[in-house]
């Protein structure tokens, strides 16, 4: 520790921003996506969360993502809207559907609940109502 006010580093150098400000992080959002949502529906929920990059938790049996088709139109449309998506499951069927389309998948455990259709889309950042 340096009992140097800040400014300058070590011999004269000015100090690395070796990490990222968190003001230039895209604002995320965490969406709970339920076994019967529609394509059409996921698509509103995850365009109308406001956010830059969106997260979605597809539980087991979510039959409108186990298709090529489905998660090529989901792609599709979050590339039109200028959002990054993550797909969370454990479906087999939605992540072979997911990995065909490309999209950015994260496998978790033996299975992912349902939401409490209350708190169906939430963002990570924004301030709880």
């Amino acid at each position: 520790m340096s009992n140097q006010p800040p400014g300058r580093g070590k011999q004269g150098r000015p100090p690395t921003n070796a990490l990222p400000a968190l003001n230039n992080q895209p604002t995320r959002a965490l969406i709970p996506i339920t076994p019967s949502s529609s394509l059409e529906t996921i698509i509103a929920q995850m365009v109308g969360a406001g956010a830059e990059a969106v997260e979605l938790l597809v539980p087991n049996g979510t039959t409108a993502l186990q298709s090529v088709a489905g998660c090529d139109t989901l792609r599709q449309a979050a590339d039109k809207a200028g959002l990054h998506i993550t797909i969370f499951t454990a479906d087999e069927k939605t992540a072979t559907a997911a990995n065909l389309a490309k999209l950015d998948l994260i496998p978790v455990g033996s299975a992912v609940a349902a939401p409490d259709p209350a708190t169906a889309a939430r963002s990570l950042y924004a301030p709880r109502p």
